[in-house]
């Protein structure tokens, strides 16, 4: 119904605004504002906004130090998000829930999270990926037909392989990568919970190869 349209698009604006709040660190107004926006996303049953007002509710409680109601709306969150199958809030949920559990010092719970947040990104970027390399070869069927069809074939044959090979080799580079950096966060996760058994110098470079790694993800992608 319109009526339902209009708040639907008042609850997006009051979820924006909370952001916003939420960004320059004034808690209060963010908690306001995401809380109109989950009563109006109640009413209408609205549950794909609902994700990124719990999610933006449990960061704000996670900054002020309210753990435990942090995760009350995060894992709120992460029920409708994995029910919905939303992936991209699916992923920022695990990675806010790892910093909360990280925050508390249970750092079983912050790897276990950070592990699946790891393994979401990878799926998502896989995903992405393939859709790109079908969209490329849909775009070469459709010049097949326009064109003179040997020459675009055995173009379309080349460039089909590039892809076929680029993914391969990325997803190859990507799961050693992952591994890499989640061995190095786990001993940091480690560390924080034994303070002054590993020598400065080894967590120092421990912190770069987690640093590095990230910075060969994003090189990749």
């Amino acid at each position: 119904s319109a009526e339902s349209g209009e708040k639907r698009s008042a609850a997006i604006t009051l979820v924006n605004i909370g952001d916003i709040y939420q960004k320059i660190k004034q808690h209060d107004q963010a908690l306001e504002y995401f809380h109109q926006a989950i009563k109006l996303l109640e009413e209408i049953n609205e549950q794909y906004i609902m994700v990124a007002a719990l999610v933006g509710v449990g960061t704000v409680y996670n900054h002020k130090g309210d753990y435990g109601e942090a995760l009350k709306y995060l894992e709120k969150g992460e029920k409708i998000a994995t029910a919905l199958e939303i992936k991209d809030h699916l992923k920022e949920v695990y990675l806010i829930i790892s910093e909360t559990y990280e925050a508390m010092q249970d750092y079983r719970k912050a790897y276990e999270y950070h592990k699946k947040y790891t393994n979401l990104k990878d799926q998502i970027y896989t995903d992405e990926l393939s859709q790109k390399i079908s969209e490329v070869q849909s775009t070469f069927e459709l010049e097949i037909k326009e064109l003179e069809a040997m020459r675009i074939i055995e173009k379309a044959s080349r460039l089909a392989s590039i892809g076929v090979i680029a993914a391969g080799i990325t997803h190859e580079i990507n799961q050693p990568l992952n591994a890499i950096k989640i061995s190095a966060d786990s001993i940091l996760f480690w560390n924080k919970r034994n303070p002054g058994v590993l020598p400065e110098l080894f967590i120092e470079e421990l912190q770069q190869i987690s640093d590095s790694s990230l910075r060969i993800d994003e090189i990749i992608k």
